[in-house]
């Protein structure tokens, strides 16, 4: 009997010492191995909480991040100065027939220009373009279809349509294409719900993209080699950085540029086409 209530004694005592845990909590602490445990859920530890920020970054960067993984540049360190009796002469939408008159034009004046390209891949498209590059002109991507509603349907639509178009550059020059002109400009009515993230696309791909701060007007409906020749003179003292916006497909842009270019050589300036030294010229983003 003495026996039986000396160990009663031993067990209430052991039962009043003891810490009063939750049996859920006490497993929780032993299979946790000392962690601590805050609701039952372990505290992740500082390697855990920067592996999960890593992993939540990835799985929110887009998926056009990884499209055509060879769609890159490496952007220049630095731009040249600007100078303000320096024209760049810029033709979008090319190559066509009256290219070579242009280039013969350019020729007898000894004028460099930029000819913003599209994807006209046929055996005399692809002749005029190496006769470009070949006469010391810049020749870069414009686009490959010139098709706004295809071209700025998304940002992979953009990525798809410059892919083409850049590597048709590269099979006329040899070298990877850096600098573009966007279809309509960088900033345009059917482009102004993406033209932020597609800007951001390329810019971070290392491309650089020129607009302009001259514009000739000679898509406009009542345009004439008067009106276009006009339009540029009058707009010089507007801008130090002079990039002149043209269309090469125009009978009446031709027919403006000997008086244009007689006319500028007279006022002091010179010419050059923009290489990836030039300090780009881009139209103001829209509201956010």
């Amino acid at each position: 009997m003495k026996f039986n209530v000396l160990g009663l004694f031993l067990l209430l005592s052991a039962a009043i010492l003891a810490p009063a845990l939750p049996a859920h909590a006490a497993e929780k602490k032993g299979a946790c191995d000392g962690i601590p445990v805050v609701e039952n859920r372990i505290l992740p530890s500082e390697r855990e909480s920067e592996q999960k920020k890593e992993a939540t970054e990835e799985t929110e960067a887009p998926a056009y991040h990884k499209l055509y993984p060879d769609l890159y540049v490496t952007p220049a360190a630095d731009h040249d100065p600007v100078d303000s009796k320096v024209i760049y002469l810029t033709f979008d939408d090319g190559p066509f027939a009256m290219t070579d008159s242009y280039l013969e034009l350019l020729g007898k004046h000894g004028v460099t220009a930029t000819f913003f390209v599209i994807g006209r891949n046929d055996a005399a498209s692809r002749a005029r373009m190496k006769r470009i590059a070949g006469a010391g002109h810049t020749l870069a991507p414009h686009s490959y279809t010139h098709d706004y509603g295809k071209v700025y349907a998304s940002v992979d639509d953009f990525l798809h349509d410059f892919k083409k178009i850049s590597d048709l550059v590269y099979s006329i020059t040899g070298q990877k294409p850096a600098i573009f002109r966007f279809p309509g400009g960088s900033v345009n009515i059917y482009n102004k719900k993406v033209c932020r993230l597609i800007i951001d696309e390329m810019l971070r791909r290392g491309y650089t993209y020129y607009d302009w701060s001259i514009s000739a007007a000679d898509t406009a409906k009542n345009a004439t080699a008067a009106t276009t020749e006009e339009n540029v003179l009058r707009k010089l003292d507007r801008t130090a950085h002079k990039i002149v916006l043209m269309h090469e497909g125009k009978k009446h842009t031709l027919s403006a540029l000997d008086s244009l270019i007689k006319t500028l050589k007279e006022g002091g300036y010179t010419f050059a086409g923009i290489t990836a030294k030039t300090k780009p010229v881009c139209l103001p983003l829209p509201a956010k």
